[in-house]
């Protein structure tokens, strides 16, 4: 995750907003599918590892909550055990009930 991290805060600091539409783009297309393939590979199943979520399995639902807010056309249909892992920490009862409450912040 610390990986796709420092992508990310590459972009967000990035001050030139032409080289920032860039990096975004091969961000999407190329960077951060690479990550991604390599933690699909790593997962376990609907958590990473054990029976139950772990500080990895948030780790993941949170950068990819950044990923989503920064970069555009990113997404986890093609990871199948990212997503499930995604998803079920979002399911999660104090997981939900805090998304369903927080307050908007700016990216």
């Amino acid at each position: 995750m610390s990986d796709i991290r420092q992508i990310l805060t590459k972009i967000y600091y990035e001050n030139d907003e032409a080289k920032k539409a860039e990096m975004k783009k091969k961000a999407a297309a190329e960077d951060i599918p690479a990550v991604l393939t390599l933690l699909e590979k790593l997962a376990g199943g609907d958590v990473f590892v054990g029976d139950s979520i772990t500080a990895a399995d948030i780790a993941l639902f949170r950068t990819m909550e950044w990923v989503l807010n920064i970069v555009t056309g990113v997404t986890l249909d093609s990871y199948p055990k990212l997503k499930s892992i995604n998803d079920k920490v979002a399911k999660e009862p104090k997981i939900a009930a805090w998304l369903a409450k927080r307050p908007e912040t700016p990216n």
